[in-house]
């Protein structure tokens, strides 16, 4: 009997060890093979062409390049259980191209044409199609991406759920949607639209913007005009002003001619230029005109 009960336990830890050593190998399994690269293009431009951008989901730092050339970088970091998913992804990307020309080069970060994830068991499951029409599942999936460009180029952005650092340009065209921007200064001429938005800058030349439930904050622009919603603005200073808003707060420490149209709006001014109000049901503290 004290045979089998030696047997019995020699068996039952065998199982308990064998148990673990699968419940290891499930473990390391399910973390899958891992994947981080970075990928470049190099363009060679004329002064003063256009650089457009396309982004969606991806944060973004623009920085000033030293010559008149655009380096575009984008940082992949997956997991997979499948290696030829993540070759898939390398090798698309290895072999992508954007379209260039000396006076205008078009970019994006997105490279597929769909992308959805889903939890099931606590684990992540991140279907992608590219856009080259293979499918790949991920279980991880993280970009990035870095973009040098020249200050007297002229940057057309469109961004979606995003942070972007943003250096100097020359004429700024932006169109965002629940991103957080942070700019220099754009010395030519600048038009935004944006939702949902947080954006912030130094300065601007003649600026129009078109902005709904937004933070703008700028330090200096020229004449600038303004249709909002929803929005909070906050202006040092600024050339002539005109603002067509809705349910606003406003504040600028110095100003040129002001026109404003708003209903249920907050405005406070320091100093402003001549006045041309139509107002309703709105607040206005303005120390000095004229």
């Amino acid at each position: 009997m004290k045979n089998m009960k030696k047997i019995y336990k020699k068996s039952v830890y065998k199982g308990l060890l064998g148990l673990c050593f699968l419940l290891t190998t499930q473990i390391v399994l399910s973390k899958g093979l891992t994947f981080s690269e970075e990928f470049e293009w190099t363009y060679n431009i004329d002064a003063g062409a256009t650089i457009e951008l396309s982004n969606y989901d991806c944060d973004v730092i623009i920085e000033p390049s030293n010559s008149n050339t655009v380096l575009f970088i984008i940082y992949v970091d997956a997991q997979s259980k499948e290696q030829e998913d993540l070759d898939a992804i390398k090798n698309y990307l290895e072999s992508l191209t954007f379209s260039a020309r000396s006076n205008e080069v078009k970019l994006e970060t997105t490279f597929w044409d769909n992308r959805n994830s889903s939890s099931t068991l606590g684990r992540n499951v991140i279907k992608m199609k590219l856009k080259n029409g293979r499918s790949v599942k991920l279980s991880e999936f993280n970009i990035s991406a870095r973009l040098y460009i020249p200050e007297s180029s002229n940057f057309e952005l469109e961004s979606k759920y995003s942070k972007i650092e943003m250096s100097n340009v020359a004429d700024l065209e932006l169109n965002s949607y629940d991103d957080k921007i942070y700019g220099k200064n754009a010395s030519g001429e600048v038009r935004i639209e944006a939702k949902y938005s947080d954006l912030e800058f130094e300065s601007f030349g003649l600026t129009q913007m078109d902005i709904y439930d937004s933070d703008f904050t700028a330090e200096k622009t020229k004449d600038i005009k303004i249709a909002s919603k929803y929005s909070k603005i906050n202006i040092m200073q600024t050339g002539n002003v005109d603002i067509d808003g809705y349910d606003d707060t406003m504040t600028f420490n110095s100003t040129g001619d002001f026109e404003l149209n708003t209903k249920y709006s907050d405005l406070k001014c320091l100093k402003s230029g001549h006045l041309d109000l139509s107002i309703y049901d709105s607040n206005l503290e303005i120390d000095e005109i004229g």
